[in-house]
């Protein structure tokens, strides 16, 4: 009896011991689980964090300071044609533009349906700077004649001005560009264009700058 009674005990404390053992399993396998999927959300917000900040500073890094696009690190010439151009493009929200100063991608870029328009053997210093995007109509143009061409210079502006207000623009934007194009001369015989929607204002800040 006593014998029976014992191996009862036996089996009774087996059952508690392995019941006890599944139970703190379950409880370990259920703290990794959490600690994992907290270690999976916090590197998940890590990372979507660190694309904020990086889609924040590279729009940064477009945006110019007047909503348009940091046109400063261009290839502007080294003189007072390429300051002039420079500084009209620090006065507006304008899009992403070149400085195009290849004679033969002047031609084609700085035509009218006519053919080409401006002669660079008639100029003694130029800067020619069109936007990217083919659907905008956006222009900085700044030149000084050769001496005893001022008059050729000055037809060659004239027709480019009269070609982007009558027959280049075909969307609204370009249209509203077209609009606010003026032309200009400054006191010393540099004479510029500017093909943007507030061409006056943009002028007016840049044609006193040396």
């Amino acid at each position: 009896m006593k014998k029976i009674i014992l191996s009862a005990i036996l089996c009774g404390s087996l059952i508690l011991t392995l019941s006890g053992c599944g139970n703190r399993n379950n409880s370990d396998n259920s703290s990794e689980s959490s600690a994992a999927s907290s270690s999976e959300q916090t590197s998940s917000e890590q990372t979507s964090s660190e694309q904020t900040s990086s889609e924040e500073s590279s729009s940064e890094q477009t945006s110019g300071a007047n909503g348009g696009v940091d046109n400063s690190g261009l290839s502007f010439p080294d003189n007072r044609a390429g300051r002039m151009a420079a500084a009209a493009l620090r006065t507006d929200a304008w899009p992403a533009m070149d400085v195009v100063s290849e004679a033969d991608e002047i031609g084609a870029m700085f035509s009218t349906d006519e053919g080409e328009v401006f002669n660079l053997d008639d100029l003694e210093e130029f800067c020619f700077c069109t936007n990217l995007m083919s659907a905008q109509l956006n222009r900085v143009i700044v030149v000084k004649p050769v001496n005893g061409r001022e008059g050729a210079v000055e037809d060659a502006i004239n027709t480019y001005l009269n070609y982007s207000q009558t027959g280049a623009a075909f969307y609204p934007a370009q249209e509203e560009s077209a609009a606010g194009a003026v032309s200009g001369k400054t006191a010393d015989n540099y004479i510029y264009l500017i093909v943007h929607k507030n061409g006056g204002a943009i002028a007016d800040a840049m044609k006193d700058v040396q």
